[in-house]
């Protein structure tokens, strides 16, 4: 099991900042960057926020998180991309949900040249996404090659074929690590 996270009501001495000076603050800091800033790490934003609330962060929570379900989000190549490279970020996932996105082959082209290196993702499941077709079994068999540790894998609902899914689904399974 994990650890319980509690949010202590600590009394306030001053006044929660307004939405201008928090703007300010964050402009602030994409200032002191150089051009290639990519924003904020969620570790930063989570304990940012918790300075704002006046409240100490919990060490575990970001670090406990072990499963992303996604189910039934729609992100587009773009956003889902994003959500990829924020994957790296989270060293508990074990986990990752991404049926009824209206995936494609492309996606799961992206998806698998971030997971072929990941090291703590177990189970992916891109089920019900129709638009996965045949073509994406060579980098499917590529990420089951490249990342023995994922053993868990979740096709049912593409337009691979039967055969296909139940031999890739069957090939995650085996003991490979």
């Amino acid at each position: 099991g994990g650890e319980n996270i509690s949010v202590s009501s600590s009394v306030r001495e001053a006044p929660s900042p307004t939405h201008e000076q928090q703007q300010a603050v964050v402009q602030a800091v994409l200032k002191e960057e150089d051009e290639m800033y990519f924003g904020p790490s969620l570790h930063d934003v989570y304990v940012r926020c918790c300075e704002l609330q006046r409240c100490r962060p919990n060490s575990y929570l970001l670090v406990s998180i072990e499963e992303l379900d996604l189910t039934s989000n729609y992100l587009g190549h773009n956003g889902f991309v994003a959500v990829l490279q924020l994957l790296e970020h989270l060293p508990r996932l074990h986990s990752v949900f991404f049926n009824d996105m209206s995936l494609d082959n492309t996606d799961v082209e992206h998806m698998c040249e971030v997971l072929a290196s990941n090291t703590s993702i177990r189970s992916v499941h891109v089920r019900n996404n129709p638009k996965i077709t045949l073509p994406a079994t060579k980098n499917l068999t590529k990420l089951l090659r490249a990342n023995p540790r994922i053993t868990s894998l979740g096709l049912q609902g593409t337009k691979i074929g039967n055969s296909l899914i139940v031999s890739l689904e069957e090939e995650a399974g085996k003991k490979r690590s």
